[in-house]
């Protein structure tokens, strides 16, 4: 969910100050659990806030690209997108 609104779309572009949390469900809930555990010790992107007791993240700038430390090839992006 962003801003308490059920997004269903991958490619949904996020802004500055959304929050994102799970639907108010136990399903949906403990999947996000499981996965903070599998991710525990890694670094938090800078541009994102995590709130542990609520479950929930605040993007607190827009990443750039130095930002982003995986390959990415940003025109076949772009292509997959366009479809």
């Amino acid at each position: 969910m962003v801003n308490n609104k059920k997004v269903d779309i991958a490619s949904y572009l996020v802004k500055v100050g959304d929050v994102i949390k799970p639907r108010n469900n136990e399903v949906s809930q403990n999947i996000v659990k499981a996965n903070i555990e599998l991710v525990k010790g890694r670094n938090l992107p800078a541009w994102v806030q995590f709130k542990a007791d609520a479950l929930e993240g605040v993007v607190t700038q827009l990443p750039t690209r130095e930002d982003i430390s995986v390959p990415v090839q940003e025109q076949l992006v772009v292509e997959l997108c366009s479809k």
